[in-house]
C-alpha cells in the first residue's frame, strides 16, 4: 500500500445554526478536549467509508445536533478534508488496532511506574477505560504524526429508538457510525453550511 496516497473524506459536522455560522466566519471549529473523548481530542466528524453507498453520515451529523446536543436550530456542516493515508490512525485496520494496544499498554505501564516511583496513587485518567484510550490516542498521534483518527463508534442517539417511553435506548458494542477525529484543521480544505 502506498502511504502516501492522499485520501478525500467528506466529513458531515452536527452543530447549531450559530455556531455553523461562526466557525464558516473564523474557518475554526472548536476541538471537543474532554479526557475521555471516543478517538483523542479534536474535531468530530462523521463520515462515510470510501466507497460506501451510504450517505449516513450527513443524517447522523443532524440526530446529532437535534438528540443529543439539543439545539434549538441544529444545522450540519459539509467540511472535505484531504489527508495522506500515512497521517491517519485507522480503526478499521487490524495493524493499527495492535499498535494502538501496544501503545495504550506502554502508556499505562509508565504510568504505573511514574506514580510508583513517585509513592502517589495512579491518576484516574490511567483507570477509566474511556479515559485511557483517549489519552492513549493523544499519545499515539504525537509519537506517529497523525493528524486524523478514524474510528466506528456506537451512539445511542442515532438510533430510530432512542427513547422509548421515556427509556434510554441501551448501548451497544457494535458501531453504527464512523467518526473522524481531525486533529489539524488546516486539512480542511472546503467548508459548507448543508443544513
Amino acid at each position: 500500500m502506498n502511504t502516501n496516497t492522499v485520501d478525500t473524506y467528506e466529513c458531515y459536522h452536527g452543530t447549531s445554526l450559530e455556531n455553523a455560522q461562526k466557525i464558516q466566519t473564523e474557518g475554526q471549529f472548536k476541538s471537543s478536549n474532554k479526557d475521555n473523548e471516543w478517538a483523542g481530542t479534536g474535531v468530530y466528524f462523521f463520515i462515510d467509508k470510501p466507497g460506501s453507498k451510504s450517505c449516513a453520515a450527513n443524517k447522523n451529523a443532524a440526530k446529532w445536533a437535534k438528540l443529543f446536543k439539543k439545539y434549538p436550530h441544529p444545522c450540519v456542516m459539509k467540511a472535505t478534508v484531504q489527508i495522506e493515508q500515512a497521517q491517519i490512525l485507522d480503526f478499521d485496520q487490524e495493524d493499527m488496532r495492535d499498535l494502538f494496544h501496544q501503545c495504550r499498554t506502554r502508556y499505562f505501564q509508565e504510568a504505573c511506574r511514574r506514580a510508583q516511583a513517585q509513592g502517589i496513587a495512579l491518576k484516574e485518567t490511567y483507570l477509566e477505560p474511556g479515559k485511557l484510550d483517549c489519552a492513549a490516542i493523544d499519545y499515539m498521534c504525537k509519537l506517529f504524526h497523525f493528524h486524523a483518527v478514524i474510528k466506528p463508534v456506537y451512539i445511542s442517539c442515532l438510533s430510530d429508538v432512542y427513547r422509548n417511553g421515556g427509556h434510554r435506548y441501551p448501548k451497544s458494542f457494535t458501531p453504527n457510525c464512523t467518526m473522524l477525529c481531525l486533529k489539524d484543521q488546516n486539512l480542511i480544505c472546503d467548508l459548507d453550511i448543508v443544513v
